[in-house]
């Protein structure tokens, strides 16, 4: 399922982050001191400084994924950095007209951008993310039930009944359950986001493509404008006006990496472990779980509140409810290696850094109906120290017990509700054999019901279904960490065991 082995630190990123944390530190605190001592800085000075900005203007170039901007642009914005260290002695002049135009179109922009919607534009190119591979077929109730014909959602391709995306072998449709109706439960996860219908970069005006590119940019745009500025006002001799814009200059370094920072931008998180984070959107906290955090098919839990998620601001899907799970629920395609994962919802988009290293999940597809237990487990592995490196539900020696006891308890004729799941086909065979060994009729007319998959409602349900057991000290702390860590989610007895595995 997971191969850590190859997975590698990403090691490029990393450089770039400290490349960037060093020369902001160097470039501000030169620019701050210059605006409170005014002394003639030496040429060697001018020049490590301009060096430094250089680096570190194309540190920001590089992790802000500037994909959006022309090319023309990106050369004038390199130009403008390298240019600096490059020439030899004070050019005052040059040095202010290049200060005054870069500290122009830096204010263009933004105040253009902040002018913008606050969704941003629908035409947008996006920050052109991987396309997710179209497939056909069935779909697969999360909620419960059989596979039934699925459309698009949000623009996303019918999933299940397809070659597994991520590696995984093929979502098939699986039994019908005994009374060959479909079953009640939660809404289908059939969306996904499939770029196929989204816009190009190049046929967008590279203002709509900034507007809607990841809210990382304006931070990182800000630190090259800033960058570029210092730099040129290098050249310049430590007048009034220079020591004060220089100041700005620092200011805005040193904010516009805080910025950036706080909002956890420059983090790397573990490449191809599941992914648990949190994101301010549209001014409340948003809980996002991500799972398995490996190229292709991810499933996406968040917070109560209605988001939209997607690998891109024009591949957006809507999370809805799953039955018998807390917060709402999405599937998403996420291309190899660190990526970003859109989030949209009160009139406000924000995006979460995301690594999906290089290897796919050769596990079960997790577009099955038990992909949510599954994720309440992986969830709780991971608040109690562990990877995530858990198998798909499997029919444990214990459940096959309970079930034949459950069998026996109802003592009279049942009718069994299943989903597409193995496991639920399998607990399905074994209610079947104990039921015809102890002489009791499985009639989907039955007034009884042994619920094996879909919504949980009922007095008989399977073990993984009914309310987890919290009554002992370690189930307690289960379910006071999961309320911490993501309020919305619901304790799960597959949740539970996994807990307690773990711990």
């Amino acid at each position: 399922m997971h191969d850590h082995g190859s997975v590698g630190l990403p090691l490029g990123f990393t450089l770039l982050r400290l490349l960037l944390l060093g020369s902001v530190t160097l470039v501000a605190a030169w620019s701050l001191l210059r605006a409170a001592v005014p002394a003639e800085p030496g040429r060697r000075a001018r020049r490590a400084v301009a060096g430094a900005a250089t680096l570190g203007g194309i540190a920001a170039l590089l992790a802000a994924d500037a994909r959006w901007m022309p090319d023309q642009a990106a050369v004038a914005v390199i130009a403008l950095l390298v240019l600096p260290p490059v020439l030899r002695g004070p050019r005052p002049v040059l040095g202010w007209c290049a200060t005054a135009g870069v500290t122009a179109v830096a204010l263009a922009v933004g105040v253009a951008a902040t002018r913008a919607p606050a969704g941003g534009t629908a035409a947008g190119g996006g920050t052109g993310a991987a396309r997710a591979p179209a497939a056909t077929g069935a779909v697969a109730d999360v909620g419960g039930g059989s596979g039934q014909d699925g459309g698009d959602v949000a623009g996303g391709s019918g999933l299940a009944g397809g070659p597994g995306a991520a590696g995984g072998p093929e979502l098939a449709g699986g039994p019908d359950p005994a009374d060959g109706s479909g079953l009640a439960g939660g809404p289908d996860l059939a969306g996904g986001s499939d770029l196929t219908s989204g816009s190009d970069l190049a046929t967008a005006s590279p203002l709509d493509a900034l507007l809607s590119s990841p809210p990382s940019t304006l931070p990182y745009l800000a630190l090259i404008a800033a960058f570029a500025g210092a730099s040129w006002l290098a050249l310049c001799p430590p007048t009034r006006a220079a020591r004060v814009v220089g100041g700005v200059f620092g200011a805005v370094l040193l904010a516009a990496l805080g910025h950036v920072t706080a909002s956890g931008w420059l983090v790397s998180p573990p490449a191809g472990d599941p992914l648990l984070a949190r994101a301010g959107l549209g001014g409340a906290p948003v809980d996002v779980l991500v799972v398995p955090h490996m190229p292709g098919w991810n499933l996406v839990q968040t917070s109560d509140a209605a988001v939209a998620v997607g690998n891109a601001p024009t591949a957006l899907t809507p999370t809805t409810p799953v039955a018998g799970q807390g917060g709402r629920w999405a599937l998403v395609w996420l291309p190899e290696g660190r990526g970003e994962l859109w989030l949209a919802g009160a009139g406000a988009r924000t995006t979460v850094v995301v690594d999906t290293g290089t290897t796919a999940w050769t596990g079960r597809d997790v577009r099955g109906p038990d992909g949510p237990d599954y994720a309440s487990a992986v969830l709780a592995a991971r608040l109690a120290g562990g990877r995530g490196d858990l198998p798909l539900p499997e029919l444990s020696d214990e459940d096959a017990r309970a079930l034949r006891a459950e069998v026996a308890a109802i003592g009279g004729a049942l009718a069994v509700r299943a989903d597409a799941s193995p496991r639920a086909a399998e607990a399905e065979a074994v209610a079947r054999a104990e039921a015809d060994r102890l002489g009791v009729p499985v009639d989907p007319a039955a007034p009884r019901t042994l619920v094996l998959g879909g919504e949980p409602t009922g007095d008989h349900l399977a073990p993984w279904l009914a309310p987890p057991d919290l009554s002992t000290p370690r189930a307690r702390r289960y379910a006071t960490v999961l309320a911490e860590a993501f309020p919305d989610a619901r304790p799960t007895t597959s949740g539970l065991r996994a807990w307690l595995a773990t711990t």
